[in-house]
This record gives structure tokens, C-alpha cells and sequence, in this order.
């Protein structure tokens, strides 16, 4: 991981190094298919240091990670220029900026987030709620990828929207299944209404066949209650890595790791 010119990506190595320091506290002297599923963890902090022009930040609020075999690369996003620079972490050096649109047809919002699949490839979820695909060009292939709203399976069938966060959850998209997926929140209830919280946390829409699956991943109990507002403690946290879904909530000493492949759950204290 990279530290780099006291950007917000601080915050995004925070988030992991909490986990891994949670995790390497796990002990695996339970069962072997636990074992499989939960190890010991070791981590470490590179700082890279990269001088930035006044047209550049020393702050990049949304940004994302994309490697090669060879080169790791930081994508930012420059909300006062409404473009996302490029600087590559292995070499220590700025490439490009890539110029978004305020008008036109290839307009874009600011961003909730976005992730970068390859360089001519970017997932853009907009203010607007809407996930586009842009180029390194900043032009505009795909739009609104997402249903504006759909009804989630479950108690109550709520009507519940996506959430992306560039600390709480990244946007995440999965190539192997053609799928990205969202933090997903309830429309209908408020956050100081127990029903708000019955909702499942995860979405996984398939952009192929357009279909979504609810993970079965709730909050705690302790958040069923009526009349309190939780503020900070309202979201959870959730990490995508290849196939391992880690998600934990604020109010809980529970880290969950869900094995999308072995399909296989696992809480620990």
C-alpha cells in the first residue's frame, strides 16, 4: 500500500490496516475449514513521495487503485478542475489528466465514486445515481447501468437504492461475473426506524442480465430499535478482495468474512 502526498488514500490504508490488524488477531485453531478461509495476516506501509503542481492535489477525496504486472497506478479525482488525474506509484511520476465533461453528451456529475477496471475502462457512479462507463478520454460508452430503484427480497419488501462510499464501501466491479456491487440501504424508511435497518447490506447486480442478488448479510440486532439516530454508526463497512467479501459494523466487535466461491461465512470476535 502507498502513502502519497498526505492524500485522503491515508484514510483508504487506515480502513485496511484496522482489518488487518483485526484479522491478524484471528486465531485458526478452530475448525480446518475455518482455517481455509480466515489466516494470519501481515501487512505492510510503503510512502512514495510525488511532487504536485497548483493544478494537482494534495487531497484526493475519490480515487482508485488499478496495477498491471509491473506498475501500480493512483487515479484521483480534481473536483475543482472536474477531471481525474493519473500518477503512477511505481515510478513516482504524474501521466495524464483525463478532462470530464460538465455539458454535452458526456456530461458527468461528481462522482460517489468510481473504479478502474483498465485504463479505457471506468465504472462512474455519479451524483445522480447513475453508473456510467468512460474512457481515458473522458468519453461516455455506457449509462445508467443501474435500475433506478427495485425492490429488495425479504422482510417488508422495501424499495432500496445504492450506496457508494470511498471510505465505508468502494465501488467494486468483478469481471469473472460481470457484476459490480453497492451498499445497499433501504428508500422508505428513515435511519431512526428499525425497518431501515432490516434491509440487506449488499447488492450484486449482474450488468449483463441486469439481475440482483441480495446477500444475506443484515445488521446487527442491536440496531433494531425506533427513535435513535446513529449518525457515523448507521453504515458498515465493507471490503471487496477477489473473492472474500469483509464486512463489520460500528457498533460490533464482529469482523464477517463471506467466501464468495465456498459460499462460506465465517464471524469472529
Amino acid at each position: 500500500m502507498y502513502n502519497i502526498f498526505s492524500m485522503s488514500l491515508n484514510k483508504n490504508i487506515g480502513l485496511l490496516a484496522r482489518y488487518f490488524i483485526l484479522f491478524s488477531l484471528i486465531s485458526c485453531k478452530n475448525a480446518a475449514n475455518e482455517n481455509g478461509l480466515i489466516k494470519r495476516l501481515t501487512y505492510s506501509i510503503d510512502t512514495v513521495s510525488i511532487g504536485v503542481n497548483e493544478y494537482q492535489l494534495v487531497d484526493y477525496t475519490y480515487s482508485s487503485i488499478f496495477k498491471t504486472d509491473s506498475l501500480d497506478y493512483f487515479y484521483g479525482y480534481n473536483q475543482p478542475l472536474h477531471r481525474i488525474d493519473i500518477f503512477c506509484l511505481s515510478d513516482k511520476s504524474f501521466i495524464k489528466s483525463i478532462p470530464l465533461s460538465i455539458d454535452g453528451p458526456n456530461s458527468l456529475e461528481l462522482p460517489f465514486d468510481f473504479f478502474v477496471h483498465k485504463p479505457d475502462s471506468i465504472f462512474y457512479y455519479g451524483a445522480n445515481y447513475s453508473l456510467d462507463i468512460i474512457t481515458e478520454l473522458g468519453e461516455r460508452v455506457a449509462k445508467n447501468l443501474l435500475p433506478s430503484t427495485r425492490n429488495v427480497s425479504g422482510i417488508g419488501k422495501q424499495n432500496v437504492g445504492y450506496l457508494s462510499d470511498p471510505i465505508l464501501f468502494k465501488l467494486y466491479f468483478d469481471s469473472r461475473s460481470s457484476s459490480v456491487f453497492f451498499h445497499s440501504y433501504s428508500m422508505e424508511s428513515i435511519p431512526n426506524k428499525e425497518e431501515y435497518y432490516q434491509a440487506p447490506i449488499l447488492v450484486e447486480i449482474n450488468l449483463e442480465t441486469g439481475e440482483a442478488k441480495d446477500y444475506p448479510f443484515h445488521f446487527p440486532d442491536s440496531y433494531l430499535m425506533d427513535g435513535e439516530y446513529l449518525g457515523e454508526y448507521m453504515n458498515p463497512n465493507i471490503v471487496m478482495e477477489d473473492s472474500l467479501i469483509i464486512f463489520s459494523f460500528p457498533n460490533s466487535p464482529v469482523i464477517n468474512v463471506y467466501d464468495r466461491n465456498s459460499k462460506q461465512l465465517v464471524s469472529k470476535k
